[in-house]
């Protein structure tokens, strides 16, 4: 019975450290942490003290209240969560005195619902530095930050791989190249994002050095840069339901392509520049499949509304009733939703572009249930009844 109950014990304590052994690292006692501004009931104060007290090993989340936190240079080389309360609500100003967010290798960083604003530096990244390290971003505001060199709003490089989700990169700007963003040998995905009012004198918007960028659901406009204002692409670029308009440069307003370019159900019009073609620059591989491109490929007006908000957490150029990429996307319609989360298709086939544009239905007439054709019969008589009464009463009485 004895030599029964030491095998017994001997067994679990294998299991027990066979389990451990292929348990993720830093998933063990995760911790979630709170930063407030007044860093009362037993929450810090800032996030850079958050970040710092945070696990080694990665695993924890950091919860941070509504506030604006006046804070730069949060260095974080640790895997961890950093949740906001939401793009208006959770504001980190860097008040032009460094970057905002550093992220060095290695690092797996999430960081969602906040405004990343006024960071200011005479090295890449004003907004997001990002160095060989695995970085998401959801439902952010990238606004206001300036870079000298390079990626005044987000700067990846050395080999990191980003994902932007549901984000505002705008009024961020670079000395030289990628205003809003730049991505230099790194991995960058976007998929309902708008990229607006940067500058810089490469890729104002977007400058994607040497690897993939993919965009989906994305709106790039309002961008100006000396020479490309929209996206600058030494790599390769692909872009699906995705709006580049009203961009500005001097050598081109769109997009200049210098290796590959893959758009499907894109729009590419409304750019301008002051000595190319406004809307695409190519000197490399060039696919199009049902898009709309206006120089120098001579396609039809797409009727774009202003950039504004039409629904959804960012901002997009709407379609206009006539327009030629109503219905147009046919043989490519995978995509099942625009970029602010209206249905696709929601008439026969996906239109082209960031905004899907719902069919308009001529008004209808409520139908009245037995009662309301019952009540109104009863005013109807009463008021036919007063009428009559009335007409005899002028007329000198009842005869």
């Amino acid at each position: 019975m004895k030599s029964k109950s030491v095998r017994l014990f001997v067994a679990l304590v294998l299991l027990g450290s066979l389990v451990a052994a292929v348990l993720p690292v830093g998933t063990a006692g995760a911790a979630t942490l709170c930063v407030n501004p007044g860093g009362t009931g037993g929450c810090y104060a800032s996030i850079t003290a958050a970040v710092a007290a945070a696990n080694p090993a990665g695993g924890d989340t950091i919860v941070v209240a509504e506030g604006t936190y006046n804070e730069n240079n949060i260095q974080i080389a640790k895997s961890l969560t950093i949740e906001g309360a939401g793009p208006g609500a959770t504001i980190v100003d860097g008040g032009a005195g460094d970057r905002v967010f550093w992220i060095g290798p290695g690092s797996v960083v999430a960081m969602s619902g906040m405004t990343i604003r006024n960071g200011g530096t005479i090295f890449p990244g004003g907004g997001v530095c990002i160095i060989s390290a695995t970085v998401t971003l959801t439902n952010c505001t990238i606004s206001g930050n300036s870079a000298g060199v390079q990626g005044g709003g987000i700067n990846a490089q050395q080999g990191a791989t980003v994902t932007v989700r549901n984000c505002t990169v705008s009024g961020n700007s670079a000395t030289s190249m990628g205003g809003g963003i730049m991505s230099h040998s790194s991995t960058l995905t976007m998929d309902k994002c708008t990229v607006s009012g940067n500058r810089a004198d490469h890729g104002a918007g977007v400058l994607n050095n040497g690897g993939p960028l993919t965009m989906t659901n994305c709106t790039v406009s309002g961008n100006t840069a000396t020479y490309t204002g929209g996206i600058l692409n030494l790599g390769t670029l692909t872009t699906t339901d995705c709006t580049i308009s009203g961009n500005s440069g001097a050598s081109v307003g769109g997009i200049w392509n210098q290796v590959t370019l893959t758009m499907t159900c894109t729009i590419v019009y409304g750019n301008t520049a002051a000595s190319g073609p406004g809307d695409i620059y190519n000197l490399g591989v060039y696919n199009k499949t049902e898009s709309i491109v206006g120089e120098p490929d001579g396609d039809p007006d797409p009727l774009l509304g202003p950039l504004q908000h039409n629904g959804g957490p960012t901002e997009t150029h709407a379609l206009l009733e006539g327009s030629p990429a109503i219905d147009a996307c046919v043989n490519n319609c995978t995509v099942t939703t625009d970029q602010r989360g209206v249905h696709r298709p929601q008439r026969e086939y996906c239109d082209i572009g960031a905004f899907e544009l719902p069919p308009l239905r001529p008004p209808t007439v409520p139908a009245l249930s037995l009662w309301g054709i019952g009540g109104m019969a009863v005013v109807l008589a009463l008021f036919l009844a007063w009428s009559l009464r009335r007409r005899r009463s002028r007329a000198g009485g009842p005869r």
